[in-house]
């Protein structure tokens, strides 16, 4: 009785470290889903997941650690990842870390306009400095389940500096050459809450297991220029960012010998605050802006023989969005996001970065099941193609911040070409019953994780085998 009351207070004394302690929130990634282009999962994948976390395979306790992104340079950490999930009585807990770290270095022989670098500007400065300098971000969360229910609560923390001292770089305002002190601060607190259902509702034929999140982007970015103990600030960009999103859960709607069909629907939607700035710099930006991205998806799943199985996905995204300000507005075949509604963003009639695209993912497993390697090893194999984006804009720029003419451009063009993006395997090793080593290599783009690392064009073989790996190590009882 007393080791059951231990229990207790330790898994009540963790939910309020947890909730007190939270820095972020982002979805855990197996290897194996990784390596499927995100169509298998393991139990690290499901043990966080408000619909998911019931059909995790333990007793008393599930534990993961996860080491992937590895920087072969050294300039940074490799992404780390740790969990942990205990049942006590009818009560679920899940808790979740990851963490990366840079160490800040620069190149700053780009940055200074040496060699092939950009222009000594401050535009070309920022196109350097916004890849390196000190890029850190931490991420908890912490998951109760009960009865039918899965709540997540957690928060993203991500910070960005950059310094430079005695930079010589062209004034983009009143083009005065000269030296100066270059420094970038930016940051991100991200609060959400999750809620989902592990047993479908039924609706007449069909059933669904949706979920519903809430989150609340603070950023902060501000850069300063100083010279001869005069400051001037550039973009400062602070925002606060309301999100809301949405997703019913594949819905069986066909199943045969053949396999089995399911549809789903997914929507988010932001609004962006944008508090007034200094409008001196010529790159500031106040205006506040929307956009919805509304994506029904497909998916396919069969298990041709008790050994092979092939999943699939199809994701058909439509982003539009507008600037309250201005009245820009943009509709793409597509997901939009902030880039594409920045009201000031010149040169005029140039499109502006493209959310992420529509995608076809097709994943494949074989799990040996005779002979010395039967339930020991699991092969895994996954291919991401993204489809094109095609998008409309009407684009009302203020040719200056401070005046009130402005200059209008309509234009429609496919922006982003279909692409290959990701070709991925990986195994599962099994020692036992309670620990496996999931492991998964990326030979092209990121393989369903958040990084892309390993390109068959542009990177070394070295790239390819340390910064597209991942390694998870789990245990359970």
């Amino acid at each position: 009785m007393k080791r059951k009351n231990t229990g207790l207070v330790f898994m009540i004394s963790l939910a309020a470290f947890m909730l007190l302690g939270l820095q972020s929130v982002v979805a855990q990634d197996s290897a194996t889903k990784q390596a499927t282009a995100g169509r298998f999962t393991t139990d690290v994948d499901n043990f966080m997941g408000v619909n998911d976390w019931a059909g995790v395979d333990m007793q008393k306790w599930f534990g993961f650690l996860q080491v992937k992104n590895i920087d072969a340079s050294g300039a940074s950490t490799p992404d780390l990842e740790a969990g942990l999930a205990f049942k006590v009585k009818e009560l679920y807990f899940g808790a979740y870390y990851k963490g990366r770290y840079s160490t800040g270095e620069i190149d700053w022989s780009l940055v200074n306009g040496e060699g092939t670098g950009p222009a000594t500007t401050l535009a070309g400065l920022s196109s350097v400095v916004g890849t390196d300098g000190v890029d850190n971000s931490s991420s908890f969360a912490l998951l109760v389940g009960f009865k039918n229910t899965g709540i997540k609560l957690g928060i993203t923390d991500k910070t960005w500096r950059y310094e430079r001292p005695e930079l010589g770089v062209s004034d983009a305002t009143d083009d005065v050459n000269g030296k100066y002190y270059f420094r970038d601060l930016q940051g991100e607190l991200t609060p959400s809450i999750k809620w989902g259902v592990t047993t479908p509702f039924a609706m007449g034929k069909f059933a669904v297991k949706p979920n519903a999140e809430l989150a609340v982007k603070i950023n902060f970015d501000q850069q300063t220029l100083t010279q001869e103990g005069v400051q001037k600030y550039y973009n400062a960009n602070n925002t606060v960012t309301p999100t809301l999103s949405l997703d019913s859960g594949g819905v069986d709607i066909f199943t045969g010998d053949w396999g089995i069909l399911a549809v789903g629907i997914a929507d988010k939607f932001a609004y962006a605050v944008r508090p007034e700035a200094d409008p001196s710099p010529a790159t500031d930006s106040t205006s506040d802006y929307w956009f919805n991205n509304l994506a029904p998806y497909v998916t396919f799943r069969q298990s041709f023989t008790p050994a092979f199985g092939l999943k699939a996905k199809l994701n058909l995204p439509l982003g539009i969005g507008s600037s309250t300000d201005s009245g820009s507005y943009a509709i793409a075949f597509g997901n939009l996001g902030k880039a594409d509604l920045d009201p000031y963003n010149p040169p005029y009639g140039e499109y502006k970065t493209v959310g992420d695209a529509g995608y076809v993912q097709v994943g494949a497993q074989y799990a040996f099941k005779e002979g010395k390697l039967a339930d020991k090893l699991v092969l895994n194999l996954g291919v991401q193609v993204n489809l094109p984006i095609y998008t409309f804009m009407n684009d009302i720029q203020n040719d200056t911040p401070l005046a009130d003419d402005q200059t209008e451009n309509k234009a429609q063009k496919w922006t982003q070409p279909a692409k290959l993006q990701a070709v991925s395997l990986g195994a599962q090793f099994k020692f036992s019953k309670y620990v496996m080593l999931d492991w998964k290599v990326d030979f092209l783009g990121g393989g369903g994780g958040d990084r892309n690392h390993a390109t068959l064009t542009d990177n070394a073989i070295w790239d390819t085998l340390f910064s597209g790996n991942s390694l998870v190590f789990t245990a359970k009882y």
